[in-house]
């Protein structure tokens, strides 16, 4: 893993993507699906990381988990791309796993960034219901009830997801930055 990152920072981009195709794909080496995939994703080719998470999550990686899905998914979102093959990816994972709150929560996020605020709404309230204490999905339902307009029920589960001891860096950081810019909105 080490190695095919350092060879795809001095690569050129379309060798490193090469490299990638080589070794994930060509060699069947999946435990790099995930890292070669965020590689993907830092550099903007959001169709070669669906590519990539599409071919693992086709009952070749077992190792891919809903976890990596959620993340996936929640990057591809935010950088606006593939979000119709992001959600075919979340659709296929719910077979597998429908009693996961992070494949609900991709689901919920995904149809969220396509603007289906009812869809989503149902999505992320049920990983809501089976995973109450994630801060990861109450800070994705506290931003669809601000999009719904409920802003009293969106700072309260921002609140209380910023509250979480499980809190990853990055996203208490993002939850931040919402808080400030909901404070300016009042």
């Amino acid at each position: 893993e080490a190695g095919l990152h350092l060879l795809c920072k001095v690569a050129s981009e379309e060798q490193a993507w090469d490299l990638i195709q080589d070794v994930v794909i060509g060699q069947g080496r999946w435990a790099l699906t995930r890292p070669s995939a965020h590689f993907a994703i830092a550099t903007s080719n959001g169709l070669l990381a669906m590519e990539l998470l599409d071919d693992a999550a086709h009952a070749r990686d077992p190792d891919v988990d809903a976890e990596d899905l959620r993340l996936f998914v929640e990057d591809l979102t935010l950088l606006g791309q593939q979000l119709d093959r992001a959600a075919r990816l979340a659709n296929r994972a719910l077979w597998r796993n429908p009693l996961d709150a992070n494949v609900w929560d991709a689901l919920g996020w995904v149809t969220f960034a396509q603007d289906d605020l009812v869809r989503a709404d149902i999505f992320l309230s049920r990983a809501n219901r089976l995973s109450p204490d994630s801060p990861e999905i109450l800070g994705h339902v506290a931003k669809l009830r601000h999009a719904q307009g409920k802003f009293v029920e969106a700072r309260r589960l921002l609140q209380s997801a910023l509250q979480k001891p499980t809190l990853r860096a990055s996203l208490r950081r993002d939850l931040e930055r919402v808080s400030a810019q909901w404070d300016l909105g009042k």
